[in-house]
């Protein structure tokens, strides 16, 4: 459903005057994606992906298929693994050049710039989190579908707020992102008034 009116939006902003046309969006997805392990899958962790992003595009474009055909257009979708930044920012332009109409973009934030600044297409970002991506980092042509650190980080401090639990203990893991994201959520605990009573490393 989150991909659903912006993909429509953006095959049809291409050229809203066409009619009976075909456009193309190209999705960029990591090669390897440690998320899709099936340990981490099975866990379903807050914030973790929960399948490949193509099962969740197909889904789109199967309950985008009246408001398409009312409008005469047809999307068509390539997927493109890529390793790196490097291969993004190649495999982005290669879609701009083959006159695709937007790209959908399911990677780290590093190959999501890259990919981003090669082209002038829109990039819909659907997984990366990171607030720098929608504040110095973000991009002209750059539209976030996920959410940010700070939204999600702010939601879990609302939702202790309501039940009234304020002392709070903060586990953080091993991962070079978890201190990034301790840090987002130390201050959205402040900026609500919560008090973070010790803070202790965690591994799952």
């Amino acid at each position: 459903m989150r991909f659903r009116a912006l993909l429509l939006v953006a095959a049809l902003a291409a050229n809203a005057a066409t009619q009976a046309a075909t456009f193309k969006i190209t999705l960029l997805v990591p090669a390897d994606d440690p998320r899709l392990q099936r340990g981490r899958l099975e866990r379903g962790l807050p914030g973790q992906a929960t399948g490949p992003a193509l099962d969740a595009l197909k889904v789109a474009l199967s309950e985008a298929q009246m408001e398409l055909d009312a409008a005469g257009a047809k999307l068509e979708l390539e997927v493109r693994p890529v390793q790196d930044a490097a291969q993004a920012r190649s495999a982005a332009a290669a879609a701009e050049k083959a006159g695709h109409a937007a790209i959908v973009a399911d990677l780290p934030s590093e190959a999501l710039l890259a990919a981003a600044d090669a082209v002038k297409l829109p990039v819909l970002n659907t997984s990366a989190m990171q607030d720098h991506l929608r504040q110095a980092q973000c991009r002209r042509n750059l539209f976030h579908l996920a959410l940010s650190a700070r939204m999600q980080a702010d939601a879990v401090a609302q939702y202790l707020v309501q039940r009234n639990w304020r002392q709070v203990l903060v586990l953080t893991g091993p991962l070079p992102d978890d201190a990034a994201r301790a840090s987002t959520v130390a201050a959205a605990l402040k900026r609500y008034g919560l008090k973070v009573t010790a803070t202790r490393p965690f591994k799952l």
